[in-house]
């Protein structure tokens, strides 16, 4: 199953970088609140903050996808 692969490597990418998926989840939950409160300061600090820990964050209109780099 493919997908299964790409589940497994992205746990195991995230464990490499010491990040937790509920940890990114919450970050990104944290930063569309930002958006839609227009505090888009916030918002790129928080972008800024998982870019750092090694996480790419990919906007598609209303939604936020993520991976690590």
């Amino acid at each position: 199953d493919p997908w299964a692969c790409v589940l497994r490597l992205r746990a195991r990418r995230e464990r490499n970088c010491g990040v937790q998926e509920s940890e990114v989840e919450d970050k990104i939950a944290q930063r569309i609140a930002a958006r839609k409160g227009r505090d888009f300061q916030r918002a790129d600090a928080i972008r800024d903050e998982l870019l750092a820990l090694g996480i790419e964050l990919m906007d598609e209109g209303d939604r936020t996808h993520w991976r690590v780099a």
